[in-house]
């Protein structure tokens, strides 16, 4: 035969057909094969080659076990209870040997066919890794579950979601219990100096607990020190792992250099990891530190700061919900710009995709109906 790899299959499937048949068959059946993939391959040429072999093969296959099964299967008959296991490997082989042969025949339509369900479950895998990636996996941090958002609401006017004053924040601190851990953060720009020239970068201000409470370790370096959220004690930075490669080039050393942020020199204190992007892409992470006249009385309508917080272990959600409430009545009674807001606790993860959600279900459900149709 033509082909060596061929006459291997062929020489292992004849051993499964019984040996009066393979001694009166066996030539016959391999220079017929011999004779149709050499007819076939010259008419259709290298397209025609994988169907033909794939076909011959199956049909050696279907011959051999049909040899072997039926005087199993014709001794058996008197017994229902076999009679079924016996025929369903034999006819589903011979089911399939006759699509084989029907795709053989049309390899256009064949290329066609598969080439659709190619299209339809690689459209279909695609979306689905994405939803996967931002709907279903939990958030890379240590127990993600205990991680919620903390927003102000007032439904009379129409805010369901606002942001939170610095006041009302640190009041939200002290008087709060059921927190291991509460943070504010506030995105922002900032002109770097000391390169070629001038350069804005993305800086995001957090609350120097906020890797803490994330449970996020440093790649190089350590986190803010505990006096960076007073005011006038220093300048300190954190650089994403994008950013310190990008301006240090990936030098340890980096720890311990300035850079000039705003006309200030920043203390390099930490290298975030290579996957941390919370909660958006950003190059820097700069202490939150609130000026005295930040936490004044006017302050409490200027809502600018988004809360994270870490629910303690063995308190319940319902209980911090509770508790937070409380809280929220209590301010209300004494500041004018807290009264009629209450307080709601959203997990952080739904938190993050609630404006993808429903679109990236729609657009799953319609991946999911192209595939049927291309099925």
């Amino acid at each position: 035969m033509k082909y060596p790899i061929l006459r291997f299959i062929y020489r292992f499937l004849l051993r499964l057909v019984p040996r009066h048949l393979r001694e009166s068959h066996a030539h016959e059946m391999e220079r017929l094969f011999a004779e149709t993939l050499e007819l076939e391959t010259q008419s259709r040429g290298w397209l025609g080659y994988p169907f033909v072999c794939w076909g011959a093969v199956i049909d050696l296959a279907a011959w051999a076990l049909s040899a072997r099964m039926l005087p199993t299967v014709n001794s058996n008959l008197s017994n229902p209870g076999t009679r079924w296991r016996r025929w369903l490997p034999l006819a589903l082989l011979q089911d399939l040997c006759l699509s084989v042969r029907s795709l053989r025949r049309s390899p256009g339509f064949t290329t066609i066919a598969a080439l659709t369900l190619a299209l339809g479950l690689g459209g279909s895998i695609a979306i689905f890794s994405v939803v996967d990636f931002v709907l279903l996996r939990p958030l890379p941090f240590p127990e993600p579950q205990q991680l919620y958002t903390v927003w102000e609401t007032n439904l009379e006017r129409g805010r369901a979601r606002s942001l939170v004053a610095p006041p009302t924040f640190v009041d939200w601190r002290e008087m709060a219990g059921s927190f291991t851990e509460m943070s504010a953060l506030s995105p922002g720009n900032a002109t770097l100096t000391g390169g070629v020239e001038p350069e804005r970068v993305s800086a995001i201000s957090a609350s120097p607990n906020i890797f803490a409470l994330l449970g996020v370790p440093m790649y190089e370096g350590s986190t803010f020190p505990p006096e960076a959220e007073l005011t006038g004690s220093g300048h300190w930075v954190v650089l994403t792992h994008g950013f310190w490669q990008r301006w240090f080039g990936g030098d340890p050393e980096a720890v311990g250099q300035t850079l000039v942020l705003d006309d200030a020199a920043h203390t390099v204190v930490g290298v975030l990891p290579k996957e941390f992007s919370f909660p958006e892409t950003a190059d820097l992470w700069l202490p939150q530190a609130f000026e005295p006249g930040q936490l004044t009385e006017g302050m409490r309508g200027a809502r600018y700061l988004q809360v994270i917080a870490r629910v303690r272990p063995e308190v319940s959600v319902e209980r911090a919900r509770n508790e937070m409430a409380t809280i929220a009545e209590a301010l209300g009674e004494r500041h004018a710009n807290s009264a009629g807001w209450a307080v709601s606790l959203i997990e952080l993860h739904e938190n993050m995709v609630f404006e993808y959600r429903r679109s990236l279900t729609l657009l799953l459900l319609s991946t999911i109906l192209v595939l049927v149709i291309a099925c």
